[in-house]
């Protein structure tokens, strides 16, 4: 008997399988045929080419799920804060979220051996927190960008949060508890210092 989903249902399952393969196998190792066998469709690669060009394509999209999926946490918390003057408490939480993720990123890369995904999900990633943080940073000193030291200054200050969290917490080695505190001490010490 066919199963009939709607498009939306079918493209999600798709990604959920993809994504699912290449965390357990790495994107080398996984082949499109494999992606639609593990669906409940008639196996037919047309269903695949619907959604997808290619394995590159679905591999793309699974990304960019991973990486709104992130960013849709980050904003949450962001959000979840009525006074931009409490930025040590928002960058705390955002670096836990953070770390969060690089623990679960290292799962991806330990089960496939393969870095791949994990280095292609944090490029993009670390690219949309800078803006991010760029704007909370703004948002908090309340600059109006008309001195462009100041705004370069933010600039800085954003990338040294967003790329050196990052870079601290994927080089971890496991040890994310005490990456985490002493990131949130060196942000704390930031802030005083700004």
């Amino acid at each position: 008997m066919r199963i009939t989903k709607r498009p939306d249902e079918r493209k999600r399952e798709l990604l959920d399988l993809a994504f699912n393969l290449f965390k357990e196998k790495g994107f080398s190792k996984v082949s499109v045929r494999e992606i639609i066998d593990k669906t409940n469709s008639s196996k037919s690669p047309g269903l695949f080419y619907y959604y997808f060009k290619s394995k590159q394509d679905i591999y793309d999209a699974v990304i960019d799920n991973v990486v709104d999926t992130e960013m849709n946490k980050r904003k949450d918390i962001i959000a979840s804060f009525t006074s931009k003057n409490d930025i040590e408490e928002i960058l705390d939480k955002l670096v836990d979220s953070a770390k969060e993720s690089a623990v679960i990123f290292h799962q991806f890369e330990n089960r496939s051996g393969d870095s791949q995904l994990i280095n292609d999900v944090s490029q993009k990633l670390v690219k949309q927190e800078f803006y991010l943080i760029s704007k909370l940073i703004n948002d908090y000193v309340g600059r109006k960008k008309k001195d462009k030291t100041d705004s370069k200054l933010d600039e800085y200050y954003a990338s040294f949060i967003v790329y050196g969290s990052n870079g601290v917490l994927l080089n971890a080695d496991g040890d994310f508890e005490n990456e985490t505190e002493f990131i949130k001490m060196c942000l704390k010490k930031l802030i005083q210092d700004s």
